[in-house]
């Protein structure tokens, strides 16, 4: 979530998430030296279940800032005590956080929509008698924000989507310990771009500062928000160019920037993309893309700018985690665990190498080729090419299921035969009102996975499940 070094290298912060704690860790020695809670008693109120996120050092007054999702709040920490100084409230779901050069001004990226509100008079005791059998609202609607009442249950609102702390950016003064003013950048819910209309917003979470401009990424906008610090206003938008061929599309995703020197070029992580785009300030147009690995979260250049550096959340995936020249690694065999983030230095490129991985980051990604229409196919090879009898499309899918995990077992499978982790597959008669047209049914009674060098076995779960389909009547 945040990672900090102090000046010296030595030291490094890092945000505990759900532990509500930074950790200080000594990077020589490879051990943890301390660990600062955000839970306490500030300025006479009490935070509880803090959510550490994105920290910086200031060291004008040598303190570390963090950012409390869990309170939507900026924390002081004073790194010679290591005690909260001052706390100030941001908006919903505060995620990143940059400070400007004279270190007067703290800038907080919020990607949060809603404040969800507490029922009032739930306990742990009566929880269950307060659910209700559906959902209470649709988003945005006249209900949703200003509450109701369902099943003779009242149901707070959440406000509107636009509140000035949803979906924000604010600018905090440091000196005084307050917020200046809160911006909405990117597109707004509600506003029509493209013949489409909004209904995410824009996601700001990543913060570049220079000397007179914040640099502000928008995930769901494919753009970047250009605020004056020193007028305190909007002033611009970059959008975010990678192919005139699949500029019309979105999901590149800007997740991560920072700034040369200079102030002259931005480098843009794009999450959804698998490349760091290279913008030229002046003219606000994509100078090339750098390839990187699987999810770029966050980028950075080296002090002397010889380097980039860039981080991915997902690296080069997982890979395999079964067959006969798998081999376990210590985190065990799960997809979510043997599937590691990954660090890429790259030297800073030239002209000629920036076409060079460009051309390379396209390549990537997507391929143009012709095809033909014959007219046979109810479904056309481009949108409205011509008029297509289908009128709707059902879109089923599994998640986070590879063939083996699912098809493994079949004798006749292409693949490696593995354990299905899907559930031992069982063919079995349907149901009797539908036997005329399914006499069979194919069921999966159970997650399993392969115990040592047993066979593979149905839990007793799935065995009770058996007993209970046959009492109604399968």
């Amino acid at each position: 979530m945040g990672v900090e070094f102090a000046q010296d290298s030595k030291t490094v912060y890092l945000s505990g998430g759900d532990t509500g704690a930074v950790i200080q860790y000594d990077v020589e020695n490879l051990a943890k030296v301390d660990s600062i809670s955000l839970n306490g008693i500030v300025d006479g109120k009490d935070y509880q279940d803090s959510f550490t996120s994105d920290l910086r050092i200031n060291e004008a007054e040598n303190e570390l800032l963090v950012l409390d999702r869990g309170n939507f709040r900026l924390v002081r920490i004073d790194l010679e005590t290591k005690k909260i100084k001052g706390s100030v409230n941001v908006g919903r779901q505060p995620f990143g956080l940059a400070i400007s050069p004279d270190k007067k001004q703290a800038f907080v990226a919020n990607v949060g929509v809603y404040s969800y509100p507490l029922i009032e008079g739930a306990t742990p005791a009566n929880y269950d008698s307060l659910m209700i059998s559906h959902h209470p609202y649709g988003d945005n609607t006249k209900e949703s924000i200003e509450g109701t009442v369902v099943e003779g249950r009242k149901v707070p609102g959440l406000g509107s989507p636009l509140h000035p702390d949803a979906m924000s950016v604010f600018t905090i003064d440091l000196d005084n310990n307050k917020v200046i003013k809160k911006f909405k950048t990117g597109h707004q819910i509600g506003q029509t771009v493209e013949d489409a209309e909004v209904v995410g917003g824009a996601s700001p979470n990543s913060i570049a500062v220079g000397k007179q401009f914040a640099y502000i990424t928008n995930a769901t906008n494919d753009n970047i928000t250009i605020i004056d610090h020193l007028s305190q206003e909007i002033v611009g938008h970059i959008p975010i160019k990678v192919d005139p061929r699949i500029d019309k599309y979105r999901g590149l995703l800007p997740f991560g920037i920072t700034m040369d020197k200079a102030e002259k070029t931005l480098y843009v992580a794009l999450l959804g993309f698998n490349a760091v785009a290279v913008i030229d300030i002046p003219s606000q147009t994509t100078k090339g893309l750098i390839p990187s690995g699987w999810g770029p979260t966050r980028v950075e250049l080296s002090k002397d700018e010889k380097n980039i550096y860039i981080i991915t959340c997902r690296g080069l995936g997982a890979g395999p985690n079964g067959g006969k020249d798998f081999v376990e690694p210590p985190q065990g065999d799960y997809i979510g665990d043997i599937q590691l983030g990954s660090f890429q230095r790259v030297a800073m490129p030239t002209d000629e190498k920036l076409a060079e991985y460009t051309k390379m980051s396209i390549d990537n990604t997507f391929r143009e080729s012709t095809v033909s229409d014959d007219g046979t196919n109810p479904l056309p090879p481009l949108p409205k090419l011509r008029q297509s009898p289908i009128k709707h499309v059902v879109y089923i899918t599994k998640e986070n299921r590879t063939y083996d995990e699912v098809f493994g077992q079949l004798k006749n499978g292409r693949e490696i035969v593995l354990w299905p982790v899907m559930g031992l597959i069982i063919p079995i008669p349907c149901p009797i009102p539908f036997r005329p047209s399914f006499p069979i049914c194919v069921f999966h009674p159970t997650t399993i996975r392969p115990q040592s060098n047993l066979p593979i076995r149905i839990t007793t779960i799935a065995i009770a499940m058996l007993r209970f389909m046959a009492i109604i009547g399968w």
